[in-house]
């Protein structure tokens, strides 16, 4: 394991480098997380707010994942980046994926397309940027009073893996909660609530010999067979480096985010 690499940046040493991103230039510190991020090491980086944290999101070589621990921030983020890539790469959104069952409404994915071509940067180079929201809140099921799915109301992995699996020369940042992103690696995404009975009751029934597909089934959870299905979006969550923002540890529940890590 390489070693980590730390940054104390204050807002004295806010000084400029050389590398472009599109029509913006790197900071000093941000080429240093560049570097370090494609060398392979873990980085802690201390900054202003404003200081420009976000855009390490932006200096990966296919894309990033970014973790936080509520959707305010997961918004507030989104809207971040919509300004960065208008703005340093001249990008132009050309597609988006809402959902409509919350109030807003909130677009789970954005695709836009980079005007701005050229530079160092991987992401200055591609044709297209993909920001894609994953929260429990935005892509999970929604039940009757009963408990059974309402299939027409759903906004799902699905769509957002199609929509993905479309798109050529294409640079994904993927915006999660912690919790989201370790229950889509163990497929147990549509309902949050019923993960962990369906987990206790899988336990009971091994004994027995039951299907572990029909119990997951049952509690309405991504089944075995579906993983295949969340193969794009698990290989995003395993395959690029993670960006983890404002994880306070308050107690049991945010330390339990952390797991994914």
């Amino acid at each position: 394991m390489e070693a980590l690499a730390s940054f104390t940046v204050k807002p004295v040493y806010l000084e400029e480098g050389s590398t472009r991103l599109g029509l913006w230039t790197l900071r000093r510190f941000q080429e240093e997380v560049r570097d370090a991020v494609a060398s392979g090491r873990d980085a802690v980086v201390t900054a202003v707010t404003g200081g420009g944290k976000t855009v390490s999101l932006l200096l990966g070589d296919e894309g990033f994942v970014g973790l936080y621990p509520n959707n305010a921030l997961l918004l507030d983020q989104q809207r971040g980046i919509d300004r960065i890539l208008r703005l340093a790469l001249g990008a132009d959104l050309v597609s988006r994926l809402v959902d409509r069952r919350v109030d807003g409404p909130v677009d789970v994915l954005r695709v836009y397309e980079v005007k701005a071509q050229g530079g160092e940067l991987p992401i200055a180079r591609r044709r297209k940027v993909a920001v894609v929201l994953l929260s429990g809140r935005y892509i999970g099921y929604e039940y009757d009073e009963e408990g059974r799915l309402i299939p027409k109301r759903e906004v799902i992995l699905k769509e957002i893996v199609e929509r993905l699996q479309n798109e050529r020369d294409l640079y994904v940042i993927t915006l999660a909660t912690p919790d989201t992103a370790l229950m889509i690696m163990m497929g147990a995404y549509r309902s949050f609530e019923r993960v962990g009975y369906a987990v206790h009751d899988a336990i009971l029934a091994s004994a027995e010999g039951a299907s572990l597909d029909q119990i997951l089934s049952d509690y309405g959870v991504a089944t075995v067979k579906e993983l295949s299905g969340l193969a794009v979006i698990r290989q995003y969550l395993l395959k690029h480096p993670w960006f983890i923002d404002e994880c306070h540890l308050y107690g049991d529940y945010e330390a339990s985010l952390l797991l994914p890590v």
